[in-house]
C-alpha cells in the first residue's frame, strides 16, 4: 500500500506541527496500527485539503497506486479531501483501492458510508471557515484594524490579493487546462 499523510499548510511550520492534533507522527502511527506491513512509499504535503488540483503529493500518490496496482491508505479520509466530488473521484479512479483507517471496513469499500463521511469532512470545512471569518470579525472589533499576516491586507490590497490567487487557481484546474487545449486545437484547424 501507500500512506499518504497531509497536514495543513496553516497547522505546519518549521517542519513541526502547530498544534497537538492529528499530526504527521499521529497519521503515520494510526496507518502502522491499522496496515502494520506492507507499505510500499509515503507521500506527505503541506497542503489545504479545499482543492485536490493543487496537491502534487496527491498526484504522485494515484499515479504510483495506478502504476503499481497499490492501495492508497490515509489516516483519516478528511486528510484525503473535504470534499464529497474528490474523494468520489479517488476512489473511482484507484478502482476503490482507497481505505481510510477512521473507517473499518471489511471488504470491497462501502460507497455509502464513504459518501456519508466525506460529506461530514465537507459540511466541516465550511463550518471552519465559518468560524474562522467569526473570529476575525471579533478581532477586528477589539484591535481594529487587521495587524497580523500579509501586510498588502492592512493597505486595502485583500481584493487584488484574491484575483491573483483566483487565477492561479483557474490556471492550474485540470478541467481548465484541457479545456485550452481544445480552444487551441479549434482555432488552428479554423
Amino acid at each position: 500500500y501507500v500512506s499518504y499523510i497531509r497536514v495543513s499548510k496553516d497547522s505546519f511550520k518549521d517542519g513541526k506541527s502547530k498544534s497537538n492534533g492529528l499530526g504527521m507522527d499521529a497519521q503515520r502511527q494510526m496507518i502502522e496500527h491499522f496496515y502494520p506491513s506492507g507499505k510500499e512509499v509515503e507521500f506527505v504535503e503541506t497542503k489545504s485539503a479545499k482543492n485536490i488540483t493543487d496537491r502534487p503529493e496527491l498526484k504522485r500518490a494515484i499515479e504510483y497506486c495506478l502504476a503499481n496496482d497499490c492501495y492508497l491508505i490515509t489516516a483519516k479520509l478528511d486528510r484525503l479531501s473535504r470534499d464529497v466530488d474528490d474523494v468520489r473521484w479517488i476512489i473511482k479512479t484507484l478502482d476503490k483501492r482507497v481505505s481510510f483507517c477512521d473507517i473499518p471496513c471489511e471488504g470491497e469499500i462501502d460507497m455509502f458510508m464513504i459518501t456519508l463521511f466525506a460529506a461530514f469532512a465537507e459540511r466541516e470545512r465550511t463550518l471552519i471557515s465559518l468560524r474562522t471569518k467569526q473570529a476575525l470579525q471579533v478581532k477586528i472589533k477589539r484591535e481594529g484594524k487587521w495587524q497580523k499576516g500579509n501586510p498588502d491586507f492592512n493597505n486595502g490590497n485583500a481584493s487584488k490579493l484574491a484575483v491573483v490567487a483566483n487565477k492561479r487557481k483557474a490556471e492550474l484546474n485540470e478541467n481548465n487546462i484541457r479545456a485550452s487545449e481544445i480552444i487551441l486545437d479549434k482555432r488552428k484547424a479554423g
